[in-house]
């Protein structure tokens, strides 16, 4: 399905520039509006076009709004549009401007308008924008993005419209030539297909909502533009945004189509890239959640996402550092950012011991109660170091460097489970890489603070220390961490810095794989 250009007859000055007042939509190329030419000094019709939305692969997105059964385009009555001369030389910026409205053919798809104004001059140039706004300016016109919508049906478009801003190109009518206008979508389309899991295939959800992981305010809700900017298009400045988008299901809900729901939203432009985005399906009494990764949201174009979810809701305790994936807030094991977590050998899902006691304090941090399980009295030893699910042999299948853990060895995964991880030493180095990092204190606990140098976001890793044997080892050295990733039969990267003087050193280093560190999870959202 192509959104054609539309050649369209006047009945008055600029009436042309009202087909692009709807949201695009099918049309053929004679749909006229049977109207004599005049021949004088204005220019008396004129050619109008909307850019099609284009999808991920840059074809149209065929989407249904405002096209009946036959695929017809319909107007929609009482959609409005303004229109200015350019400013001349010395002209202040007015808030003078015509207004069309489209009157009579609502629901079918022809129309005639009613308005009034100057003509099309050859010596002046004209821009246009939509939807009419009372208080917008020659030089300035605001655009507020609704943050709560309607969605009627599954996979429906209608309710898009209410957030869809054009704006049409500066045009200088040629004497004794038509006037062609060129609008723009200034939007962007996220289309998000969501997987529920066969136990959800009756249930009747009521709303919807994507929400900006780690606390981040993403989605532009005010936005505004000088159109007499020259093109492809005018600067679009951010005024205010939001951290989420409601999406309400109208009448009585609606039940998911093959165990999908496809939800429709249309945002001001804005870069999502490596942005994490919770996605929530709520019924009258449970909730659905899933999380995926955004992308460049660019005016004019759609973009469509998969995503799968499960029923809970998502415990935003992660934040995005703009490497990829999210970072826990604490370590495994611990109930806020300034405990020290647990301790756990490398690909041992659980620690050696039963309960420990660790003093956390700014002077010398100590261990001074532990309770070892049974056959760990010796602590993080080699002789403790097995795998108990392969019949007591060590950890040999992880034998070369850069070997990462299976998610079966994985602690993160296996305590915490959903898209959580251990990290690589890959993505340590990238939050090395896009990190400044300077000591702090949190509650009287001493570590370092690793702020992102592209979200603005932070995490605190407390000086937690490491076990070896059965001593543990305060942590006048920083924190001590695992990755994923292996080294050798016996060794395997982990990562530290000393909070006195905190440096990128140790970001990647070899350690025994038996020792007792903590772990720094991650929130994967393409796993």
């Amino acid at each position: 399905m192509k959104y054609n250009t539309v050649r369209v007859r006047m009945l008055t000055p600029l009436l042309l520039l009202l087909s692009a007042a709807l949201f695009s939509a099918c049309s053929s190329d004679d749909d006229y509006i049977n109207e004599p030419r005049q021949e004088d000094a204005n220019i008396s019709y004129a050619t109008m076009s909307i850019d099609d939305f284009r999808g991920d692969d840059n074809a149209a997105i065929k989407l249904r709004t405002n096209i009946n059964a036959d695929g017809k385009f319909l107007w929609a009555r009482g959609d409005q549009v303004g229109v200015w001369p350019t400013l001349e030389e010395g002209e202040e910026p007015t808030a003078s401007q015509v207004l069309f409205t489209i009157q009579d053919g609502a629901g079918t798809n022809s129309a005639t308008f009613t308005g009034s104004g100057w003509g099309l001059l050859h010596n002046r140039t004209y821009y246009a924008y939509y939807p009419y706004n009372t208080e917008a300016m020659s030089n300035r016109v605001e655009c507020t993005y609704q943050t709560g919508l309607n969605q009627m049906f599954n996979n429906m478009t209608l309710h898009l419209g209410a957030n869809d801003f054009m704006y049409a190109s500066a045009v200088t009518p040629a004497e004794g030539n038509s006037a062609d206008f060129q609008f723009h979508h200034l939007g962007s389309i996220m289309r998000i297909v969501v997987s529920l899991p066969a136990a959800a295939s009756s249930t009747v959800f009521k709303t919807a909502a994507i929400t900006a992981a780690g606390g981040k305010s993403l989605f532009p809700s005010v936005m505004s533009y000088n159109p007499t900017e020259k093109e492809p298009q005018p600067e679009i400045v951010s005024a205010t945004t939001s951290q989420r988008l409601i999406l309400g299901i109208s009448g009585n809900g609606f039940k998911p189509t093959a165990n999908t729901i496809t939800l429709w939203f249309l945002i001001g432009a804005t870069d999502l890239t490596g942005q994490a985005i919770n996605v929530s399906l709520s019924s009258a009494t449970t909730t659905y959640s899933g999380t995926f990764v955004g992308s460049t949201q660019q005016a004019g174009h759609a973009r469509s996402y998969s995503v799968s979810v499960t029923e809970g809701t998502i415990d935003e305790d992660f934040v995005d550092m703009g490497t990829g994936v999210m970072w826990a807030t604490s370590n495994l094991g611990a109930a806020s950012e300034e405990n020290f977590g647990d301790y756990f050998a490398w690909g041992e899902t659980s620690p050696h011991y039963s309960s420990i006691t660790v003093t956390e304090a700014t002077s010398s941090p100590q261990m001074s109660a532990v309770t070892w399980k049974s056959g760990y009295t010796a602590g993080y030893a080699w002789s403790n170091y097995f795998d108990t699910s392969d019949g007591g042999k060590t950890f040999k299948t992880y034998n070369k460097s850069n070997m990462k853990l299976s998610l079966a060895d994985d602690a993160a995964y296996v305590i915490l489970g959903d898209k959580w991880r251990m990290p690589t030493t890959e993505e340590v180095v990238a939050l090395y890489d896009c990190c400044t990092y300077a000591a702090a204190t949190v509650k009287g606990v001493r570590g370092v603070r690793f702020t992102s140098k592209k979200t603005g976001n932070s995490i605190f890793l407390p000086g937690n220390g490491y076990i070896n044997g059965t001593s543990y080892t305060c942590s006048n050295n920083g924190f001590r961490l695992w990755t994923s990733s292996n080294k050798s039969t016996t060794l395997a990267f982990g990562w530290h810095c000393t909070y006195s003087s905190p440096t990128d050193e140790f970001k990647q280093y070899d350690r025994d794989r038996l020792r007792g560190y903590g772990i720094r999870p991650v929130y994967d959202p393409n796993m």
